[in-house]
């Protein structure tokens, strides 16, 4: 995986793909819970968090809180890229 890219709580980080139109997303990468599948109980469903940071359409991320998060690049015809991102410091107010 790539080198993180280092985001100050509160600040932001324009993101850029190859790829052309993607649907931008983050998750927490230390913060996934297991649910149980209302429809099948030997599945469990995966719940992921966006606690550190969040990201727009337009593929702006927000650092929210320090810790670790991932971005994720989708293409329509199922390509992605991902980034790892390092969010730092504390949040002022």
């Amino acid at each position: 995986m790539r080198t993180p890219v280092r985001v100050a709580v509160g600040a932001t980080c324009r993101f850029t793909t190859s790829l052309g139109a993607v649907k931008w997303g983050s998750y927490d990468a230390n913060r996934v819970d297991f649910k149980p599948d209302p429809d099948n109980r030997w599945n469990r469903l995966l719940k992921y968090r966006n606690d550190v940071a969040t990201i727009d359409a337009q593929g702006v991320l927000t650092g929210l809180k320090a810790g670790e998060s991932v971005v994720v690049a989708l293409a329509s015809d199922g390509r992605k890229e991902m980034f790892p991102v390092r969010v730092e410091g504390v949040a002022r107010g």
